[in-house]
């Protein structure tokens, strides 16, 4: 206490003061009482519950509550934070993760109070995710893309091949063609997380013919039917040919089913068509043109007593692969009479020719007629007839 002996004195301390007042003359006093009391109660502060920033909440408004009235001031501070706006407030806003002090005053009595809030950000952000490609086909639109395990975040994630314009919550997108796709995820923090996809064309069936062959009746040939360049085999899943006539094919493997023979009996279109695995076809068609006059010979003059082999008969000559058999081979004298006969053969056999005897004799030189039914491979039955001269 100073001032002990004015009329005034200041205290730094709560009690009952004795004011005192004395006449040095006649040595009488009076005297009175002072009570001084404490007024040192502190406001009510409270900085609120702590929050956390995420990346779809980048601010947050603080709730601070404290003793309220004109005489109270409200004070917010941060070391490593950052304040926005409403420092001076009960309910300031921040956009950065600190700790913030909030500081109520008692502008009367000068007593004040603090307390903190810890304001977070959340750092288990998406950082990866699996996804499956089932490629589109030959179609070009039938791929799926289904994303698989997210790495971090916060489920349930939205998902988006379109480079996040557009998020949905299903996994599976069908309807996928070749190209780039941009996929991204997002948790429920709305952190993002993307990465690119490029899916691949599929390879387009296709297969070729020449486009024609010319070949004579009884003839064959092989039939290549060719694929891309790099096509697999294991692509393939049916190859068709239209017609079946005269192909033969070595197996049903599709090697075998590609490099088909070919013998046809009359000019044929044959078309090829290959069908994918995907279901995707593709078609050729070759043309054969096939000469059917058959090659057929019978000698119009033979020499029975000639040493040479080669002419002292007279049987029926032809290309083995165009005659199924001889029906029938007749030959007839001048007057009509039968000299010779016979039938169900084979050409090119000398044994089933004639010799130019009647009845164990040699005939006479003349001239003979002839007569013959041949079956030809493509069904056909032709007659030749004609005259041999039998010549000593």
């Amino acid at each position: 206490m100073s001032g002990d002996t004015k009329n005034q004195a200041v205290v730094d301390a709560s009690g009952t003061y004795l004011f005192t007042v004395l006449n040095n003359t006649n040595g009488c006093s009076s005297s009175t009482t002072a009570v001084v009391s404490d007024n040192i109660i502190l406001p009510l502060a409270d900085a609120g519950a702590p929050f956390t920033l995420t990346c779809s909440i980048d601010k947050v408004t603080l709730l601070g509550t404290g003793s309220a009235g004109s005489i109270y001031q409200y004070t917010w501070s941060t070391i490593n934070g950052k304040i926005v706006s409403g420092n001076n407030s009960l309910n300031p806003v921040v956009d950065q993760e600190g700790i913030y002090s909030l500081t109520v005053l008692n502008t009367t009595t000068g007593c004040k109070k603090i307390d903190t809030v810890a304001v977070f950000r959340e750092t288990n952000v998406p950082t990866g995710f699996e996804v499956n490609l089932n490629r589109p086909s030959c179609k070009d639109n039938d791929g799926v893309i289904t994303f698989g395990t997210v790495n971090g975040g916060f489920g349930p994630y939205l998902y988006s091949i379109n480079n996040g314009q557009n998020y949905v919550p299903s996994i599976d997108f069908a309807n996928i063609a070749p190209g780039q796709y941009n996929l991204w995820i997002q948790d429920v923090n709305g952190c993002e997380f993307n990465q690119v996809l490029n899916v691949p064309k599929a390879l387009d069936p296709a297969i070729t013919l020449p486009p024609n062959f010319d070949i004579v009746l009884g003839d064959s040939l092989s039939l290549q039917a060719i694929l891309p360049v790099g096509y697999p085999l294991n692509l393939v899943d049916t190859v068709i040919w239209t017609p079946t006539d005269g192909l033969h094919f070595k197996g049903t493997d599709v090697f075998s089913l590609l490099n088909p023979g070919a013998k046809p009996f009359k000019p044929t279109e044959y078309v090829v068509t290959l069908i994918s695995v995907d279901g995707c076809q593709a078609s050729d068609r070759i043309f054969i043109r096939v000469d059917n006059e058959p090659h057929i010979f019978i000698p119009n003059v033979f020499t029975p007593d000639d040493d040479d082999t080669n002419n002292n008969l007279v049987y029926i000559f032809a290309d083995d692969d165009q005659v199924v058999r001889v029906d029938k081979f007749q030959i007839f004298d001048r007057w009509g009479t039968l000299v010779f006969t016979d039938q169900n053969f084979l050409p090119n056999d000398p044994s089933h020719g004639w010799d130019g005897s009647v009845g164990g004799k040699v005939s006479n030189p003349a001239v003979f007629v002839y007569y013959a039914e041949i079956v030809l491979i493509d069904g056909r039955k032709i007659l030749y007839k004609g005259d041999v001269t039998l010549v000593r």
